[in-house]
């Protein structure tokens, strides 16, 4: 009675200790010693098949429920976990690989939250009220193969409000590999500030109703090795991922197939040391408008694999899902990949991203001045990235000077003019008279203002010319302003 007390509490209280490690660590210690006494000389309360799957186990085999009644209790799998059937006959040594359920259905919600010594299997199980793993600690492997949580009627109108179905490893421990290949999640998924060697959420399905919770919590989860998640049919809804970290390697999908969210994937502040992403022309294909956050990502590595028709593409083409509308604006990840593209002998590619963070930065909120300075040093010098730009454009007032600056229009200036040249001399307009005058050498010399040629002091328009003598200001504040922002570029004082 103890057992199923116990098992009682801890599903009542499942959400309010959520946020409790220390009182769900007491409940957990409870149960540990509540169970094992329970055990105690009580197996007769078993049932058939429960008992059947106790000589299974123990002789190293998996404690198979695939008969006429695959129902099983929480309690059975709580004091089986912790260690109670051995403390309660000494005939049953479970220091043995692991433990395996295969078959079972728990109608009631499974709950752990105690230090677990073997590596434990769930072979095509039904945790039809979800499970709740929250503070446990597992020694080996944690694998769930094939199982199902919850029910095609979990979240339906017909579902308690007080205590939804959930499956969560909240603040949970596995030294060992966290598997949940071909799985199928009708409940959310939750597994916050977990710590686990290496997590395989693959081959799944996500098909959960609820409309609060994430399908997928993997929040502050630190993973020592290696992350992969993957998806069967349906992409989940939402997936939470800000400040995950994974010290090897993330994949995201399997190959040709894509692992995203259709409405929000936040991967805010998360870190990986390298990540493959497999189906990435599915993820450019999302259309929903910012579902995904990446303030704060970074990694190491980075490898894209199907891409429209080729089966990889280069790094830099996850700048065509940064500038997409379905990614929040945040300048971090453009520079990021910049700094990778930079990293791995890229260096255009890597100033292309600077330039788009740059652009897409400008459609936001910005005063009309600012916007007009920012819009130049675009046009000018692609923001310091390509200071060949500021030459072309001087080359090409130099060629509009020439144009404008014709010789039947220009005058010598008086300090110019020779002795013997009268007052009464004026413009010859075939230009015969000004046959010394080069349109180049007076274009360059008003447009470059450190340049020293004297053409500009030898050479002046005509002054009943409107049009050429107020182009001359125009082409020499031009040039005022082309020359530093060059200077300024080459030197990197523009970045």
């Amino acid at each position: 009675m103890l057992c199923l007390r116990l098992g009682s509490v801890s599903l009542a209280f499942n959400r309010s200790i959520h946020s409790s490690i220390p009182i769900r660590r007491a409940l957990g210690l409870l149960a540990v010693v509540g169970l094992s006494g329970a055990a105690l000389g009580q197996t007769q309360n078993w049932t058939l098949a429960e008992n059947r799957a106790v000589t299974q186990i123990t002789q190293g085999s998996a404690g198979d429920f695939s008969g006429p009644t695959p129902v099983v209790s929480s309690a059975f799998v709580q004091t089986l976990l912790s260690s109670g059937f051995k403390d309660s006959d000494k005939s049953h040594n479970l220091d043995i690989a692991g433990i395996t359920i295969s078959n079972a259905v728990f109608q009631d919600q499974v709950n752990v939250h105690f230090e677990v010594p073997y590596r434990v299997v769930f072979d095509h199980c039904q945790f039809q009220n979800g499970l709740d793993f929250s503070g446990s600690l597992f020694d080996k492997d944690l694998v769930f193969a094939g199982s199902s949580f919850g029910t095609s009627a979990s979240y339906t109108s017909t579902t308690s409000a007080d205590d939804p179905p959930v499956a969560q490893l909240i603040n949970a421990t596995v030294k060992g590999t966290v598997s949940f290949d071909s799985a199928v999640f009708h409940v959310p998924v939750d597994f916050t500030k977990a710590h686990v060697k290496e997590l395989d959420i693959t081959n799944t399905v996500f098909e959960s109703n609820d409309q609060d919770d994430p399908d997928l919590d993997l929040s502050a989860v630190s993973v020592e090795t290696d992350l992969s998640l993957s998806v069967k049919t349906a992409q989940p809804r939402q997936v939470q991922a800000q400040l995950l970290n994974v010290g090897r390697l993330l994949f995201l999908g399997s190959s040709g197939t894509a692992f995203f969210a259709t409405r929000e994937f936040n991967l805010a502040d998360s870190h990986f040391q390298k990540i493959d992403i497999y189906g990435f022309a599915q993820w450019l294909a999302n259309s929903q408008p910012g579902a995904i956050s990446l303030d704060g990502f970074s990694f190491n590595e980075l490898n894209l694999y199907d891409c429209h028709k080729s089966k990889t593409c280069e790094p830099g083409k996850l700048l065509e899902l940064l500038d997409s509308p379905q990614v929040l604006y945040a300048p971090q990840p453009y520079l990021m990949l910049e700094q990778y593209l930079s990293t791995v002998g890229n260096p255009d590619d890597a100033d292309n991203t600077y330039i788009h963070m740059r652009r897409r930065q400008r459609v936001r909120r910005m005063h009309w001045a600012t916007k007009l300075s920012d819009r130049t040093l675009d046009w000018v010098l692609g923001y310091g990235r390509e200071p060949s730009r500021a030459l072309w454009w001087a080359l090409g007032f130099v060629a509009l000077g020439m144009i404008i600056f014709s010789p039947r229009h220009m005058i010598p200036q008086d300090q110019a003019l020779p002795e013997s040249a009268g007052k009464d001399d004026k413009p010859d307009p075939s230009g015969k008279k000004n046959a010394a005058y080069s349109r180049f050498w007076y274009s360059l010399d008003v447009l470059a203002p450190a340049i020293e040629l004297g053409a500009d002091k030898a050479w002046e328009p005509d002054p009943n010319w409107w049009i050429g003598r107020n182009y001359s200001y125009v082409h020499r504040i031009l040039g005022w302003i082309l020359v530093p922002l060059i200077l300024a570029a080459l030197t990197g004082l523009i970045h």
